[in-house]
């Protein structure tokens, strides 16, 4: 049977279109044998598994097959003609073999496979049973062209799924996705047998293409979302910001200059490690301090970014953002990389790890990245400022990193990586055996390398003094003696060069590179010694006051925050527009410092630190001092803050201060200014408390400040409510006592660090909603000035004009303070004081705080509202969306009766009509009668123990649930956190500690000895003892 030997042009198209599309996703040498595959060799190869098989005694019903195969056979007779003189006919049945060939090894995907055959093979049409005069007809060739494409498409998502390497590690967890792209392929291949079977003429077959295209568009939009969805559970999961990383890649690639790093990236021992195969698969980069090691990275990396046959990640350690556990943080960050690199593995992740609750600590990442690698084929690593991190870290990522480079990855794998770091003793150990270059080794390729940037800046510099024109005989003179003394620091020549600015004669110039300073020490010692000896008294006072705030801050500060801290050091404390310092004062201090991620004020490399607050530069800085001032300067702030939530003061006056800048400190100095005043105190050998310091002096300001201001609210009682549960516990930091002979200060301080306590406790404990502090409830006013400080921002954010405050000054507003006026509300969180531009990118921060589960269907009605357990979420899945869990219930009366409520429930939402309330609708109006509760001032529960502050006659609670649980603490033995060194952090129960340590102790197992001891502690009382068992 045969139709006429002329396509029609639209068949010519469909099956043309087709076989591109498949054709570009096989390589070369599959492409050659599909064009040498016969129908017979396909049967023959798949005789020859089955014999295989049962030889192994894993025989499977290949027999299943055989309608299959006919009917590729019978079709293949039909369209013989039309493909005639092209290389269509093969790819029918071609791709099969190899595809049975690839899964034969593992029977569980081998079963599916077959099964998809099978299912293809009763959606073919019944070619038989044609009459002859359709057969001849321009639609039998359209209807024949859509069964091609409807094959090839299979073949085609076969083939990118069985090619993809490490295909057999997640197999289960893929299949499924790729199950529901076929599922709509058969949809169409149903479709388009039909339209044979009946004979359809031109208008079926024209709906039935709109109907095909239709359907893969809603597929493809389906997928998207489900997609996007997970990617986005498994970002929530890692809790990583890879935004930050490239910044600080873009930052330290910067500083490269064109051609340095050649001589580096070029060597023979960098082409080596580049190639895949054997050699030793760990490269160490090692090099003095300034050598140019970040940015030889950075530059490598950029590189290998662009190169499409390797798989580059990396990592960039920093000494001002390392965290404790800085190990887990390295391996969250390079999983981060690894799902962006190939999105297929994340449905994998979610199944292992998510859905079933596992923390991403590193234990389980340890287990997690060998079988990632596993889907890769030439990855490379490169983890740059080892050295910058603390020594127990550093130990942990280099047995990590062994390990992961040591683990068999198969045949044509190659993983490895590249280490950079200073020459230390730890590092060393690890190391020293493996492929090791060093940069001090070759200077005279150093030098070849960095007389480009010396003559490039030494001409910009010229250009300065033009006005004394500089003969280029000695500028060339200046660069000899500047590449000379280099010694293989790219930063000891950017820091000469800096200082050679202050030069505003010839001699100056030539007396200056004459006396050189040997090494980077002296450098920054010739540049200490400027700002000691050479600035005026109150610049030197300035700088000095920069480098403190830029060295001991508890996070890296913004210039704005720095031009405010400054501001408020030389002019007490009241703002008003002579007190604002310009963003110049940061010249003082250059090149010592320089602007970092996020436009932070940074170090220019981590060794400034590390050298002022050694005993060679004097010490230059002393923590004692640098706490005191700074203590001084936010106490300062805050007590001239308060006029933010002073109701004397009118609302426009307020705006148009923060909008001028005046509170710029104002995040900062409000959570971190009790932890710079116990450091001070606690440092202080020589603090009599028979005699009042000044940083004490500033405090009981502050204390007046505040309580005149609370005497005036209307909140004072309620604050004078507060139980002080843990203040035994509060006593025992030894600030606190040495603090005993100054009981308002105490007091004062120990109120507002047991609210901070209690309310990270609180938060610990969420599940399924956001972490929201309420300012009411705090008993000083901080939480009410964060609170109003942040309205006030995001108010200005979206004005056009700003009283008398010109536009320029607003639009520097929106650019500075505006970056970071959406901070997060769960306290201790750094992100609560560095906050983001958009509240839609702080909800989403936010959400890596709390374990919260969703519905992924994007119809679902339930879809906003978070489940609180997985169970929970396969319980729901099971009752609303049983049919795409593989079970029928149209026609049974529970499946009838969730169906209507589905379709009712997406027609009827229930609105908050609180004025000034933007919560989304609810579902349900028990979810709206809940929610009304955030807005009520009523307590009606209260705690049934007496004497307890919550009890009848103070302060109740909104919620019952809220009542029954805040009763468990008044029997609970009490939970404390074994793995904190002081051991300060106590629990009332087990959940409480679990969420502890999940969230601080990422590291440390579920099934932990010392952790299982302590959870197996049970409350008094017959009643008392059942708790979860993991974490």
């Amino acid at each position: 049977m045969a139709t006429n030997a002329s396509p029609s042009p639209q068949a010519r198209i469909i099956f043309e279109d087709a076989f591109k599309h498949f054709e570009e996703t096989v390589n070369f040498d599959d492409k050659r044998e599909f064009q040498l595959t016969t129908l017979k060799d396909v049967r023959d190869a798949a005789r020859q598994i089955e014999r295989d098989l049962g030889d192994r005694g894993c025989l499977r019903n290949m027999r299943r097959l055989q309608p299959f195969f006919d009917g590729l056979d019978r079709y293949s007779t039909i369209i013989d003609v039309l493909c005639n003189g092209t290389p269509y006919l093969p790819y029918i049945w071609a791709p099969i073999k190899l595809m049975l060939k690839l899964a034969s090894d593992f029977v569980s995907s081998f079963d599916k496979l077959i099964g998809a055959y099978v299912r293809i093979a009763e959606n073919l049409p019944r070619f038989d049973r044609l009459s002859v005069t359709f057969q001849g007809t321009p639609d039998f060739q359209q209807v024949l062209a859509m069964v091609y494409s409807d094959i090839l498409e299979f073949h085609r998502r076969a083939y990118k799924f069985f090619r993809r390497r490490g295909w057999s590690c997640f197999f289960d967890s893929t299949w499924a996705q790729f199950d529901r792209r076929f599922s709509g392929i058969l949809e169409d291949l149903a479709v388009h047998s039909d339209l044979v079977d009946k004979e359809a003429n031109s208008f079926h077959i024209s709906q039935a293409a709109e109907m095909r295209s239709r359907a893969a568009k809603e597929i493809s939009e389906s997928e998207r979302h489900r997609s996007s969805s997970q990617m986005q559970a498994v970002g929530v999961w890692l809790d990583t910001n890879l935004a930050l990383l490239h910044d600080e890649l873009d930052r330290l690639a910067q500083h490269c200059y064109p051609g340095s790093t050649d001589w580096v990236i070029k060597s023979s021992k960098i082409k080596a490690w580049l190639q895949n195969g054997a050699g030793q698969p760990i490269c160490w980069l090692v090099g003095k301090p300034g050598a140019g090691k970040s940015v030889i990275c950075s530059k490598l990396i950029q590189d290998l970014q662009h190169d499409q046959q390797r798989t580059t990640i990396f990592y960039l350690c920093s000494h001002f953002s390392a965290a404790p556990n800085e190990a887990g943080q390295i391996l969250r960050s390079l999983v981060s990389q690894l799902v962006q690199q190939s999105p297929d593995l994340v449905p994998y992740i979610l199944d292992e790890y998510v859905s079933r609750g596992v923390p991403a600590s590193g234990s389980q990442l340890r287990k997690m990245i060998p079988k990632l690698l596993m889907g890769f084929s030439c990855l490379r690593i490169i983890i740059d400022g080892l050295d910058e991190i603390d020594e127990s870290q550093q130990r942990q990522v280099l047995s990590d990193l062994t390990d992961f480079a040591t683990h068999p990855l198969g045949p044509g794998s190659s993983c490895k990586m590249l280490i950079a770091s200073r020459d230390v003793t730890l590092i060393s150990r690890f190391l020293s055996q493996k492929t090791v270059l060093s940069l001090g080794d070759d200077l005279i390729a150093f030098q070849v390398a960095v007389q480009p940037y010396v003559h490039h800046e030494l001409s910009q510099l010229r250009k300065s003094l033009s006005d004394i024109e500089v003969e280029q005989t000695t500028m060339d003179v200046i660069e000899h003696r500047l590449v000379e003394k280099s010694n293989g620091m790219f930063l000891w020549v950017r820091l000469v060069i800096a200082t050679l600015e202050a030069s505003y004669t010839i001699s100056d110039l030539l007396k200056a590179t004459e006396t050189l300073p040997d090494g980077i020490e002296r450098a920054y010692a010739r540049i200490l010694e400027h700002i000691s000896s050479r600035l005026h008294p109150t610049q030197r006072e300035i700088a000095m006051q920069i480098l403190e705030l830029v060295c001991f801050a508890r996070r890296p500060l913004k210039p704005y925050e720095i031009q405010s801290a400054i501001g408020l050091g030389r002019h007490g404390m009241t703002f008003h527009k002579g007190t604002t310092a310009s963003e110049t004062i940061l010249d003082l201090c250059r090149p010592l410092i320089e602007r970092g991620p996020r436009h932070a004020v940074i170090f220019a490399h981590f060794t400034v630190k590390e050298f002022m607050l050694h005993v060679t530069s004097g010490p230059f800085l002393t923590a004692l001092n640098a706490q005191k001032n700074t203590s001084l300067t936010l106490m300062s702030y805050l007590c001239s803050s308060f006029a933010l939530v002073d109701s004397r003061v009118e609302e426009k006056e307020k705006i148009v201060d923060v909008a001028r800048g005046f509170h710029g400190l104002h995040l900062y100095a409000n959570e971190y200014w009790v932890a710079h005043l116990l450091e001070y105190v606690e440092i202080n050998t020589e603090l009599d408390q028979h005699v009042l310091d000044p940083v004490l002096e500033r405090v009981l300001d502050l204390c007046d400040a505040h309580d005149s201001l609370t005497v005036r609210t209307d909140d004072s009682e309620e604050g004078e409510e507060m139980a002080w549960s843990d203040s035994q516990q509060l006593d025992s930091h030894p600030a606190l006592q040495k603090l005993e002979a100054n009981l308002d200060i105490r007091d004062f301080l120990r109120k507002i660090m047991d609210h901070r306590e209690k309310t990270q406790e609180a938060q610990l404990q969420a599940s399924g909603d956001l972490p929201v502090a309420d300012p009411t409830l705090d008993p000083s006013m901080f939480s009410k000035l964060r609170f109003e400080y942040t309205r006030l921002v995001q108010q200005i954010l979206s004005m056009s004009q700003v009283g008398d405050v010109s536009e320029t000054q607003l639009a520097k507003f929106k650019q500075t303070e505006g970056k970071s006026a959406f901070v997060c509300r769960f306290q201790g969180c750094l992100r609560s004081t560095d906050g983001f531009s958009s509240a839609a990118w702080c909800e989403e921060h936010e959400l890596s705080h709390v374990r919260r589960v969703f519905c992924s269907d994007p119809a679902c009605p339930f879809k906003r509202i978070p489940l609180s357990s997985n169970t929970a979420l396969q319980q729901h899945n099971h009752t609303y969306h049983a049919e795409t869990c593989g079970i029928n219930t149209s026609t049974t009366f529970r499946g009838k009766q969730v169906k209507n409520y589905l379709t009712s429930a997406l027609k009827e939402v229930f609105l908050c009509k609180y004025a000034g309330c933007t919560a989304p609708p609810f579902q349900t109006q028990y979810l709206l009668n809940s929610h009304s509760n955030v807005h009520s001032q009523n307590r009606p529960h209260y705690c049934l123990v007496k004497g307890c502050p919550r009890s009848e006659g103070g302060k109740g609670f909104k919620r019952k649930n809220e009542m029954i649980r805040h009763g468990l603490v008044h029997d609970s033995p009490g939970y404390v956190c074994p793995f904190c060194p002081d051991r300060e952090h106590k629990y009332p129960r087990p959940d409480a500690l679990h969420r502890h340590v999940r969230v601080h102790h990422v590291d440390k197992d579920r099934d932990d000895a010392q952790l299982r001891e302590v959870l197996s502690q049970r409350p008094e009382g017959p009643s008392r003892g059942r708790r979860k068992g993991g974490i």
